[in-house]
């Protein structure tokens, strides 16, 4: 080696982040982003076996979703309502399955229950879904043919 007599030192990398102007590691930048609103939501640790299960699920269940649509597009029109009013009923409804099975799924893998950013969503959006479903399923038995 060299007889310089001075050592080679590796530097302290909190020392290099505070001198480059960027909040070290363990500041209280780092826990405002932890406690913050969404952190619950961030910090659920999602593995990629988990997502795959996840993806393999919502397949199939979006399969599983079309049976429903269809019993009820055929119910309607087994009672002569009008095709699309039928279809649009069916539709509605398969939308709201999969509204709700997508959301189950993601609360289950991510442990999402308990916190309110994601349950308050899911609860308006499910409930506009259901309005939407029963409006257009009592339209289209309002549109019947030879009552």
């Amino acid at each position: 080696m060299s007889n310089s007599g001075t050592d080679f030192k590796i530097p302290n990398p909190v020392e290099t982040l505070r001198d480059m102007g960027s909040p070290a590691i363990g500041d209280s930048a780092d826990k405002g982003l932890e406690t913050g609103l969404l952190g619950g939501l961030l910090n659920t640790g999602i593995s990629t076996t988990d997502l795959v299960i996840a993806v393999v699920v919502m397949l199939g269940l979006l399969g599983l979703m079309l049976l429903p649509r269809k019993a009820v597009i055929t119910s309607l029109q087994a009672q002569f309502a009008d095709y699309a009013r039928a279809k649009s009923a069916g539709n509605s409804l398969y939308v709201l399955l999969v509204v709700l099975s997508f959301s189950v799924t993601i609360g289950l893998l991510g442990n999402l229950w308990t916190a309110l950013q994601f349950i308050v969503p899911v609860a308006v959006i499910s409930i506009v879904l259901l309005i939407v479903f029963i409006i257009s399923f009592l339209g289209a038995r309002a549109s019947r043919v030879g009552r």
